[in-house]
């Protein structure tokens, strides 16, 4: 386990390196972000009932913050986001069609975020949707790059992918006991 803590943490460096840098102001939620995120990947593999509960709070936590501050303040995004984003088309919608309709997009963003994380309290195939939901949620934020705590998206991705083989392992059964 430490030594794939510490590949990660050289990946991440490099990928700092190779990004040219980055801002000042976000290497410290960078490197928070990553480690929580590659400790809720091993929370999720240990003890999946936990993780269930990261999740949880992560998605409707998130959620409910990103509401508020797309109402009050969806300038944030555009200006946070838009030149941090890898790919030039999801520049261009940022600087676009985003930044146009800033609030309406954020808000809607952020029910699904929330709706990620109420689906998760529900069984079966509902909780599936949210897990998968989630998954899509986190890779589509991917090229956002930086500013969506490059890899972190990824890590929790394949967190929520091993949460979900991990709630649905088939449960042994139990042993005779010996009297």
């Amino acid at each position: 386990m430490v030594i794939a803590g510490a590949g990660y943490v050289q990946l991440l460096v490099g990928l700092i390196q190779d990004s040219g840098g980055v801002p000042p102001e976000l290497l410290v939620p960078l490197i928070v972000t990553n480690a929580f995120a590659l400790a809720t990947a091993v929370v999720c593999f240990r003890w999946p009932e936990v993780g269930l509960w990261v999740f949880r709070v992560v998605f409707i936590g998130a959620g409910v913050f990103k509401i508020r501050l797309g109402i009050i303040r969806p300038q944030t995004y555009v200006e946070g986001f838009g030149e941090l984003a890898v790919f030039s088309f999801y520049r261009s919608c940022i600087h676009g069609f985003f930044q146009d309709h800033a609030v309406i997009i954020i808000v809607l963003i952020a029910i699904g975020q929330m709706s990620v994380g109420v689906l998760l309290f529900t069984k079966d195939w509902l909780q599936r949707l949210g897990i998968f939901g989630g998954i899509f949620f986190l890779v589509a934020i991917t090229p956002l790059g930086i500013g969506s705590a490059f890899p972190a998206p990824l890590v929790m991705a394949f967190a929520l992918y091993v949460l979900d083989r991990r709630l649905r392992a088939p449960v042994p059964p139990e042993s005779p006991s010996s009297t």
